[in-house]
C-alpha cells in the first residue's frame, strides 16, 4: 500500500495485544489512507446497475437526513412556543419521554426512583 503523502510503502500494520494476540490492521490503515487496492478493484468491477443502486441509497439517506434536520428545527421551534406559553420545557421533554415508555417499564422505574429517594432521606 502506498502512503499518498510521502510515497512510502506500508507492507502491513499489526497490533499486538497485551495478551500476545496479533490483529492485522493493514486494510483498516489502508482505508484510512485512501483505500486499499482491493477497494479500488471492487469499485472498478462494480456494474452500472450496482452503481445506480448505490447512488439511489445515498440519495435516499441524504434526503432523509435533510428531512430529519427539518424535524429537529420544527421541534426546537415548538419547544420555544411551549416556553412562551409559560410551560417548563424540561418537564415537557420528560413528559414526552415518559409517554414513549411501556407502562410496566415506567412503573418499575418510578418504584426504583422512590426506593432510592427513600434510602437517601434522613
Amino acid at each position: 500500500m502506498d502512503d499518498m503523502n510521502t510515497g512510502a510503502t506500508v507492507e502491513s500494520v499489526t497490533l499486538t495485544g497485551s495478551d500476545g494476540t496479533k490483529t492485522d490492521l493493514t486494510d483498516q490503515f489502508a482505508t484510512a489512507m485512501g483505500g486499499t487496492q482491493r477497494d479500488r478493484d471492487r469499485a472498478e468491477q462494480m456494474g452500472g446497475a450496482t452503481r445506480e443502486k448505490l447512488r439511489s441509497f445515498v440519495a435516499r439517506i441524504e434526503r432523509l437526513e435533510a428531512e430529519k434536520a427539518e424535524y429537529v428545527t420544527d421541534i426546537r421551534e415548538l419547544y420555544s412556543e411551549i416556553k412562551s406559553f409559560g410551560f417548563d420545557t424540561k418537564v415537557m421533554r420528560k413528559l414526552i419521554t415518559l409517554r414513549k415508555q411501556d407502562v410496566n417499564e415506567r412503573a418499575e422505574q418510578e418504584a426504583l426512583l422512590d426506593l432510592y429517594v427513600g434510602a437517601l432521606d434522613d
